[in-house]
């Protein structure tokens, strides 16, 4: 194989894993939310547990209970563990990049041929540069794909058993909420309200109304800057 042909097998190897590493986390989210929604469940029922005395249910609502806590906690440490802790590899900067070439041009300007070993040194740098932090990505990818996989499964495996245990949970009256009682208020006759509505108005019949209140001033906007709003007007 060519170098050239090298070259852009290393380039593409070298996008290909940075964008794995975009990919990797996004697919983090959808885990995340169910680890969240599932840890929510757990927390309502060990919030509202209280023992009614049904002895097999009791049993099997704490082995499904404890299940899916065992499960949520390994794939919490494995979600962890394909989230955090990862170096990743990348090219230097452009400028960087060019300064290096530039020091090329600089170096080999009075020597014969110097175009071609400029071209040759630059295309060395990227290629191993290339190869170097591909290789550093790759391992760190698919060391997250591994950690990753075991997340999905230890979170099925846990909302699985939380949903089992949240039925004898149910049936077997262990919510404190089902055995409180709830009391309401009734009012048994209406209240009347007497007082100073009726008399005021009363008073005030036969009377001239009185002028309205002037109106508040408008507001100049200029550009998106209030300008100060103009005296109310005194014209009645």
């Amino acid at each position: 194989m060519k170098k050239t042909e090298l070259f852009t097998l290393y380039e593409k190897l070298y996008f290909h894993e940075i964008e794995m590493r975009e990919k990797l986390s996004g697919r983090l989210q959808l885990p995340l939310a169910i680890l969240v929604s599932v840890i929510g469940v757990l927390a309502f029922m060990l919030r509202n547990f209280s023992n009614s005395g049904e002895t097999a249910l009791l049993v099997v609502f704490m082995i499904f209970y404890g299940m899916s806590f065992i499960g949520i906690l390994l794939g919490i440490t494995n979600f962890i563990r394909s989230w955090y802790g990862y170096e990743y590899s990348f090219l230097p900067s452009a400028k960087e990049t060019e300064d290096y070439r530039q020091l090329l041009i600089e170096t080999y300007e009075s020597y014969q041929g110097s175009d071609d070993l400029v071209e040759k040194h630059f295309t060395d740098y990227l290629m191993r540069y290339y190869v170097e932090c591909s290789s550093v990505n790759t391992n760190n990818n698919d060391q997250r794909s591994i950690f990753l996989h075991l997340t999905n499964k230890y979170i099925v495996l846990g909302a699985t058993f939380a949903f089992i245990s949240f039925i004898p949970f149910y049936f077997g009256n262990f919510d404190k909420n089902l055995k409180e009682s709830v009391q309401s208020v009734k009012i048994s006759e209406p209240i009347e309200i007497k007082g100073a509505i009726m008399t005021k108005e009363q008073k005030n019949q036969g009377e001239k109304p009185p002028s309205p209140p002037p109106p508040p001033p408008k507001r100049v906007i200029r550009e998106g800057v209030e300008i100060k709003s103009p005296p109310p007007s005194t014209e009645q």
